[in-house]
């Protein structure tokens, strides 16, 4: 329709677009200041986590669909065939 208006510069997405996926989260040593902790070859400290494994978050968007169109102004144009 004639002076419709729509579209967006930018478009923040919200929880429902965000895709729906699952995070591998895993540890195997962490940073510790503990003075009995082993110490790396640079002099670092580091806490070995025992029975350290891979766990999953849980899935934070579902997916949904969004438009993402550019900003536009509908008008009407008559061209003339010679």
């Amino acid at each position: 329709a004639r002076g419709a208006v729509g579209g967006e510069e930018e478009h923040t997405l919200t929880k429902a677009e965000l895709p729906n996926v699952s995070i591998e989260l895993g540890a195997e040593a962490i940073k510790s200041n503990e003075a009995s902790m082993r110490l790396t070859d640079a002099g670092e400290k580091w806490y070995r986590v025992g029975n350290a494994g891979i766990d999953y978050t849980k899935p934070l968007g579902t997916g949904q669909a969004h438009n993402n169109m550019p900003p536009y102004l509908a008008q009407n144009i008559i061209v003339r065939a010679l």
